[in-house]
């Protein structure tokens, strides 16, 4: 039986939107029809411009530790992505040692004071392994003591519609007076390459690399046909990360906020010929924005929070299955 069906006249879920930065979430939850977002906050005013420019909503302005919770609405669902420089292998990984590693307490703060009946929280792979996995596992029992039951996975965005290689842990908590239960999206493989999401070249000469350093593998071993995983074909020089050439009938590296070398950021691919970073509305098609989403004028301010955002198509399909969950509760019959 299809309940989501069934309860398409039903109101939609609110949610409230933390650490929004440019609102990849909201977009990948909003885009199932099935949520609202009543609330949001980002410190960052540029991530604030943009989420206004594509939502019409304000964020509040403020850093989270000083947001009230009484103040804010409360929501069904409370997601966020929060800060991961702390708990990032390309971070200094000092953890709650860091007072950005603190800011999931405020989360958890906010979640106590609206007492939402689910939770979605976003953040780099490494945390499952940070501090021999204690870090999480403080996490974990935090939320269980605020009454939520919890469940964690790690998914890749190239298996979910986006030909970016883009792991993420992804953390579910649902209120345990809530009879639902909540299952992951299992992974399929229509991300399709990074061909398919490159701009003409008449759009992007001023990224080309012009360089006498370009060392290139020979072109018989590149591929000749999408394949779902990343390909170095080449590198700049120092060959680390930063100055490593990729082939675009392979999956994208993973879209970063800051980091070091030519390619920083982007990555660097090897497209008709010339070597050449990704532009940013390219950068936003790897993240499953769609071209009518605005970006900043400005490139680095598009980059960064580009860099900072989650697939919002990965998103979409967390929360349509989060949606489901709810749905069947609501459904079931109440103890008398």
């Amino acid at each position: 039986m299809n309940i989501s069906h069934i309860l398409q006249g039903r109101n939609k879920y609110t949610t409230v939107d933390a650490f929004c930065g440019m609102g990849a979430m909201r977009h990948g939850f909003e885009s199932t029809g099935r949520f609202e977002t009543v609330y949001s906050v980002e410190i960052d005013p540029d991530a604030r411009n943009t989420y206004r420019n594509n939502f019409g909503m304000e964020p509040e302005g403020a850093d989270i530790r000083n947001v009230i919770g009484a103040d804010v609405p409360k929501p069904v669902v409370l997601f966020g992505g929060f800060p991961c420089p702390a708990f990032s292998i390309s971070g200094n990984r000092l953890g709650f040692g860091d007072p950005s590693g603190q800011l999931f307490f405020d989360l958890m703060r906010i979640a106590e004071a609206t007492h939402p009946k689910a939770i979605v929280l976003e953040n780099v792979k490494n945390l499952v392994s940070h501090d021999g996995g204690r870090t999480l596992k403080i996490m974990i029992n935090r939320l269980k003591r605020l009454g939520y039951k919890v469940v964690y996975r790690v998914l890749n965005a190239c298996h979910f519609g986006v030909p970016q290689a883009r792991e993420r842990i992804f953390i579910v908590a649902i209120r345990k007076d809530i009879p639902a239960v909540f299952e992951f999206p299992e992974p399929h493989w229509d991300q399709g390459c990074v061909a398919d999401i490159l701009l003409p070249d008449s759009e992007t000469s001023h990224l080309v690399i012009r360089r006498d350093d370009i060392v290139l593998r020979p072109e018989h071993t590149f591929p000749k046909s999408p394949v779902d995983r990343t390909v170095c074909v080449g590198s700049l020089g120092k060959g680390g990360q930063g100055y490593r050439i990729y082939h675009p009938l392979g999956q994208g590296i993973t879209l970063s906020a800051e980091g070091g070398g030519v390619g920083a950021r982007t990555g660097l691919y090897f497209v008709n010929g010339k070597v050449r970073r990704l532009a940013p509305r390219e950068c936003a098609r790897l993240q499953g924005l769609q071209d009518t989403f605005v970006l900043p004028e400005n490139p680095v301010a598009a980059y960064r929070q580009l860099g900072n955002a989650v697939a919002a198509p990965l998103v979409a399909e967390i929360a349509q299955n989060l949606a489901s969950a709810l749905d069947w509760a609501l459904m079931m019959p109440k103890a008398a």
